[in-house]
């Protein structure tokens, strides 16, 4: 017994050919698995803020694009003009996101002296993530105006 031939119009056979070539054109199967692939971003929340030096702590936050199954480690790097441990205190040097969250918060000690001082900046700079790619903003300054 010979198997029939599942179309057996030629002119059908070959508008399905056509149909299915156009469907895979249209959404090729390796774009839908590239956008899945692709890694999240992380970014600081906000480029800058500014703060009394009797704040005493500052919270900076670092938000990924979307949640993956992995933590995200974010190196961060501090200079400017504030002076560490005078001035403020970073806590860390990385910021750890949990797998599954999309962001977390940096908490800097800040010290409030006695010292009339001008106005003073802590520059935080993202380096690259590790498990996520460095979004838009790896920028945050933190501005500390003296209080005395």
């Amino acid at each position: 017994m010979h198997a029939q031939p599942l179309v057996r119009d030629p002119s059908r056979s070959t508008a399905l050919r056509a149909l299915a070539l156009s469907a895979c054109l249209l959404v090729p199967a390796w774009a839908v698995h590239a956008e899945a692939l692709k890694a999240p971003t992380a970014s600081f929340t906000a480029s800058a803020q500014v703060n009394a030096e009797s704040v005493t702590a500052v919270t900076v936050t670092v938000e990924l694009s979307a949640a993956v199954g992995h933590e995200v480690e974010v190196p961060l790097t501090f200079s400017g003009t504030a002076d560490d441990p005078d001035d403020y205190s970073p806590g860390t040097t990385t910021l750890v996101i949990p797998a599954g969250e999309t962001r977390a918060d940096l908490t800097l000690s800040v010290v409030d002296d006695d010292r009339g001082e001008k106005t003073e900046l802590i520059d935080i700079k993202m380096g690259r993530p590790v498990g996520a790619e460095r979004g838009d903003v790896t920028l945050h300054t933190v501005v500390i105006r003296d209080d005395d």
